[in-house]
């Protein structure tokens, strides 16, 4: 898990709306907002690792699956390296 400067927890678990496991964030309220939820297509699926953000709030991280098939004995794909930029809502 990751905490920024405004003590949000950025992380990845099991679930998301294709149930291919998803990144969120948990605010000091405990209020969960699920970033990004992947697809176990081209996206990748299973995070796996820690995550890193950068100074912008870039968050980084990679999957265990999905991403381009062909990785010898894996029919699950290779695995992706990932990248979630922040956005502001107004």
């Amino acid at each position: 898990m990751v905490l920024d400067a405004n003590r949000n927890l950025y992380g990845a678990s099991g679930g998301g709306a294709h149930n291919q496991r998803m990144v969120y964030t948990l605010d000091s309220t405990r209020k969960e907002t699920v970033l990004y939820s992947f697809t176990g297509g081209i996206d990748g699926a299973s995070p796996v690792g820690g995550l890193v953000r950068d100074r912008a709030g870039n968050l980084y991280g990679t999957t265990g699956d999905g991403g381009a098939l062909g990785c010898g004995a894996y029919s699950n794909g290779c695995g992706t390296v990932f990248k979630l930029v922040p956005w502001v809502v107004s």
